[in-house]
């Protein structure tokens, strides 16, 4: 009769386990088909928004302006898609599974002037970063971001700037008998060494991988598709 109870609890416990494994799989299915469908909406969303915006474009100039890309920004399963308008600006989307929805993350952040070449990132490693300038150069921004409750947030509590300029008046800019050639790095208002300053970066040039799109708006649609959207 032990043996009997014994079996029975075996048996039990693998049907349990069968259906466990079921729901898993059904869930990850689910939200696969959940995060493709939301960006495939996003996806028409922008191209129209394209087309509105570039009525003088014929559809052939119109589809090489706009890149795409399912990028995995942090260390989730679920890629952000990327919407890069080339030499202008990135979008960047987040799908939160619990709420359903997508999240935008970069609303057209612009690049390509203000001394910001653009935005690269550490694929899986939930790492951002975009230098900036002002005063022709002579102050750089040297920004680090990640994702944080679906929204980007600065790594660092005080910024981190490269100045070309001693501000000896104290006036908060340079004045052109102030600049100087040899670079004074700084977090916040206090002066760091470069050795110092150097440990604040996040990762490696070599990792890091520019936020440019690669696919077409028809190419980016197949592709969701086949995510089952």
């Amino acid at each position: 009769m032990k043996k009997h109870r014994s079996f029975k609890g075996t048996s039990l416990a693998m049907l349990l386990l069968m259906i466990c494994l079921g729901s898993s799989l059904s869930v990850h299915a689910a939200s696969t088909d959940g995060w493709a469908k939301a960006y495939l909406k996003v996806l028409k969303r922008e191209n129209r928004t394209l087309k509105r915006d570039n009525a003088q474009y014929t559809s052939s100039d119109i589809s090489a302006v706009n890149k795409y890309e399912l990028i995995y920004f942090n260390e989730d399963e679920i890629p952000e898609l990327l919407v890069c308008r080339q030499s202008y600006w990135v979008s960047l989307y987040t799908y939160d599974p619990e709420a359903g929805k997508v999240v935008k993350l970069m609303n057209q952040w612009g690049y390509g002037a203000g001394g910001n070449a653009g935005y690269a990132y550490l694929p899986r490693k939930n790492a951002l970063f975009y230098e900036n300038s002002d005063y022709a150069g002579a102050l750089v921004w040297v920004n680090h971001m990640k994702m944080r409750d679906n929204r980007l947030v600065y790594s660092y509590s005080k910024p981190l700037t490269i100045r070309y300029y001693v501000d000896s008046n104290n006036n908060g800019f340079p004045d052109p008998e102030e600049l100087i050639s040899k670079p004074r790095y700084y977090r916040g208002e206090k002066k760091i060494s470069k050795k110092r300053f150097m440990k604040y970066k996040i990762g490696s040039d070599d990792d890091y991988v520019w936020m440019a799109g690669k696919d077409t708006f028809a190419k980016m649609k197949r592709r969701l598709k086949k995510y089952g959207a």
